[in-house]
């Protein structure tokens, strides 16, 4: 027998192996998180059925329940694909991106650490966000400097280039331009 999930109308099924498997259920119960002496609860969002397919997920690897993962946190990568969201960026590519950290996060995510999943995800996801952003080219404003010396580097580079008869390496360029 499968797990079932409903979830705003998706339905994301574990695999029977994962189901079936008391060493993960004993693992779930075992390394579930708990809040510190003294420290206020932020792990009361972690579900015991979630954290069991984390276990799960962790032990075996299996699609089916990485689907129901991605089904159950997808809302919070979208969320954050949201936030980062100006006009010049399509929401599109930025919720892919966001699930493709999802997807990430949950590949490296630990469960025997005891930390939330969404701790542990969220700096994740921003992190693949800031990424694209930089990968992407968006608008970054260079130092004085840079456009200052910008001339005399492309001139060594065309000297050089005519008096070897090949392309020049970056660190000749740097010599003969100061």
């Amino acid at each position: 027998m499968s797990m079932v999930h409903e979830l705003d109308g998706r339905t994301a099924t574990t695999c029977r192996t994962c189901t079936r498997d008391r060493r993960s259920r004993t693992i779930a119960r075992r390394t579930f998180p708990r809040p510190r002496n003294g420290e206020p609860s932020r792990e009361s969002s972690v579900d015991g059925e979630t954290w069991l397919l984390h276990v799960c997920f962790d032990r075996h690897r299996c699609t089916p329940t990485s689907q129901a993962l991605v089904a159950i946190y997808s809302d919070s990568a979208l969320a954050l694909a949201r936030r980062c969201h100006r006009h010049r960026e399509p929401l599109e590519d930025l919720e892919q991106v966001a699930l493709e950290g999802l997807l990430r996060s949950l590949q490296r995510f630990d469960p025997s650490k005891r930390v939330p999943f969404l701790g542990y995800a969220t700096p994740f996801i921003v992190g693949s966000l800031k990424r694209h952003f930089r990968d992407t080219g968006w608008a970054v404003r260079t130092p004085r400097w840079v456009h200052e010396r910008s001339p005399a580097y492309q001139r060594a580079t065309s000297e050089l280039t005519q008096e070897l008869g090949r392309r020049v390496v970056e660190s000749l360029v740097g010599v003969e331009a100061s």
